[in-house]
């Protein structure tokens, strides 16, 4: 139970946040909220009272313009601005972060590996040989746009791969992770960074020693002919940057109206995980929950937006 003195709150985690006399700081839509910066001077008396069952806080009227109790949703949406602007602080002082976002991009890479080696006889086969020799003949084989894969292969699982590694550069951007779809500069900039990203480790995942060139020799001339070409080169960055812009605008557009209206958990989790299945995959990758989204608050809260918050201090 938060302890009110003196237009400040103090929560049980210790924190200390600013009040205008109706225990929710500066917020919008809060028809008891006096001059912006304002503080209370009332008696500790006049403010601390015993918490109901209801979960709800009465205190002692201090005079007509205040509301006599701290609703749930004043309690959230004052937690929700010091998260906020622990967001912006970290957005301002951190830059990317490099060794999570090379680590995570490892485990998909070992993955998408052990998938060949465990499901692939020739792929196993091919590891005979000069290692780095074959490796680089390969590499010399690619020459054309095809590479003989499946339609389905090219136009939706290597998308689907780049769509996963996009969302890891943006989950390791201090900044990108707060963006919201729409038509700003922040937003589309953050993307392209994710794009380039994505377009990085396709091109590792095609062409490296420990990648398909390497481990085995696709599209070596003579062990594999003609199974390299630039189709996944750039299938995978481009189709994997529209894949993500749609996950984002469905975000906005869909899931987001309907946590407006509902408080079901369940609901919000399935609609966050399948409309958004890219993002929640790469959660997974940095130990979140897959319906987390950082610029949104927590799930048993009402539905929250940081960024149609202001700043706590």
């Amino acid at each position: 139970m938060a302890m009110l003195t003196g237009g400040s709150a103090q929560d049980e985690s210790g924190r200390l946040s600013m009040a205008n006399g109706n225990g929710m700081g500066n917020l919008p839509n809060n028809p008891g909220q006096g001059p912006a910066g304002a503080f209370t001077t009332k008696p500790a008396s006049a403010i601390i009272a015993p918490v109901p069952a209801g979960g709800i806080v009465p205190r002692q009227p201090a005079g007509p313009a205040l509301s006599p109790y701290f609703s749930p949703r004043e309690l959230a949406l004052d937690e929700a601005r010091l998260i906020w602007s622990e967001k912006q602080r970290e957005a301002g002082t951190k830059g990317f972060q490099w060794g999570s976002a090379i680590w995570q991009s490892g485990i998909i890479l070992a993955m998408a590996e052990a998938y060949r080696l465990g499901d692939q006889p020739e792929t196993r086969a091919q590891l005979k040989g000069p290692y780095l020799k074959d490796w680089w003949e390969s590499v010399k084989g690619l020459q054309q746009w095809d590479d003989t894969d499946s339609w389905l292969a090219n136009y939706v699982g290597h998308p689907m791969q780049g769509a996963v590694t996009g969302y890891i550069q943006i989950q390791n951007d201090p900044r990108g992770r707060l963006q919201e779809f729409g038509k700003n500069k922040g937003y589309w900039k953050s993307r392209t960074k994710a794009f380039l990203w994505a377009a990085a480790y396709s091109t590792f995942y095609e062409l490296s020693p420990i990648g398909d060139a390497g481990i085995g020799n696709v599209g070596h001339p003579v062990k594999d002919p003609g199974k390299k070409g630039y189709v996944d080169l750039v299938i995978t960055p481009t189709l994997g940057l529209a894949l993500i812009v749609i996950e984002d605008m469905l975000d906005m557009k869909v899931v987001w109206p309907i946590e407006k209206r509902t408080n079901n958990k369940m609901v919000k989790r399935l609609l966050r995980s399948f409309l958004g299945m890219h993002r929640s995959f790469t959660n997974l990758l940095r130990f979140k929950t897959p319906w987390y989204i950082d610029s949104r608050g927590p799930m048993n809260q009402p539905a929250i937006r940081y960024s149609q918050l202001p700043a706590a201090y």
